[in-house]
């Protein structure tokens, strides 16, 4: 990837490209698969940041962001591949300062109600009314902002109502 103003950026010439998106101010944000976490290049073109959700003491939390989405509430989701979604304040990204976004970490359950149970999260998206879409290896979730739960849509072979598959 190249950048006039900012030249290129090593790290994404290496590694293969996830997902890019751009949020309301224009900014895109690019996850690449590895480590290396997701970079930020500016409207302008003229500044990038590089920010990794990772727990700083578990940097191998993850191998790969599969799939990003900023929905209409400024949120930045992140799936991974490693029964992980994180989940960030967009509002609170600043190129200027050092501080990075706080990521708030959403683990997979394969016992706990209204959470996930999963291991590689392949899509998000938002519906028209507001509600997290999420696609993952073992279903198909949504999460409810105004409940703030998780619910989750399998395979049901004695119901033809049921989605067709699970992955």
């Amino acid at each position: 990837l190249f950048s006039p103003q900012c030249g290129t950026i090593p790290v994404l010439n290496k590694n293969a490209i996830s997902r890019i998106i751009k949020d309301k101010q224009g900014n895109i944000w690019i996850s690449v698969w590895g480590r290396d976490g997701i970079f930020v290049i500016s409207k302008d073109g003229k500044k990038v940041r590089n920010i990794n959700p990772a727990d700083r003491n578990k940097p191998t939390e993850y191998k790969s962001l599969r799939s990003l989405l900023i929905d209409s509430h400024g949120y930045l989701w992140i799936g991974t591949d490693n029964n992980i979604i994180f989940k960030a304040d967009v509002s609170k990204f600043n190129f200027d300062e050092n501080s990075n976004l706080t990521f708030t970490k959403i683990n997979a359950s394969s016992s706990a109600q209204d959470t996930l149970n999963f291991n590689i999260v392949f899509a998000l998206t938002e519906s028209p009314s507001g509600q997290i879409l999420i696609g993952t290896q073992s279903g198909f979730y949504i999460f409810d902002y105004s409940s703030h739960r998780f619910k989750r849509f399998i395979n049901n072979i004695h119901n033809d109502a049921s989605i067709s598959a699970n992955d």
